[in-house]
């Protein structure tokens, strides 16, 4: 899959660099539960590649165009219930440019269009003012609940009777291919 910014695919085990960097980092910590071994950050990678073939969550590697560079992952987590969860962590370079949101709406259009799913979820740090923000202004989420996760506050947010064909400042294209 692509944006007008970004390739996106599912994550790849010779990704796991891009993943060691990202997930020990000390910025992203703050936000994620941390990851403190490469062994951690393997199994991370193995269980998002075992967890897609069962279609039970994807994680999906960015990379900017440009110059091909990481730029981070959205994972979507798919429950049996249609219902889908989106989380995305993009690296502190990368910060500040729009391309989170402009990932997080290609996977919401993909859950919605590919997958079929009918609910959407939303997680994001209370000091994530960008993430908020995406959630309620682009992705037209509802606000929840705030509520701890391992000791850090989180907004929640969700989404009923999801609508098709969401246009990210015009930027996504309605045509969805298979993802491997």
């Amino acid at each position: 899959m692509q944006t007008e910014r970004l390739l996106i695919r599912l994550i790849k085990k010779e990704d796991l660099n891009y993943y060691s960097d990202l997930l020990c980092s000390k910025k992203i910590q703050e936000d994620l539960t941390p990851l403190k071994s490469i062994n951690e950050v393997e199994n991370f990678v193995e269980s998002a590649i075992i967890d897609a073939e069962n279609k039970q969550r994807y994680v999906f590697s960015l990379f900017y165009k440009e110059d091909k560079k990481f730029v981070g992952f959205v994972e979507l987590k798919v429950d049996n219930n249609d219902m889908g969860e989106l989380k995305c962590v993009v690296c502190p370079s990368f910060w500040n440019k729009g391309l989170g949101s402009e990932a997080m709406a290609k996977i919401d259009q993909f859950a919605v269009e590919k997958l079929e799913l009918s609910k959407m979820q939303g997680t994001c740090a209370l000091f994530n003012s960008a993430c908020t923000n995406l959630f309620k202004n682009v992705l037209k989420y509802d606000y929840i609940k705030t509520d701890l996760v391992d000791g850090k506050d989180y907004l929640f947010f969700e989404k009923q009777g999801h609508q098709k064909n969401i246009d990210y400042r015009g930027k996504l294209k309605t045509d969805i291919k298979d993802i491997k």
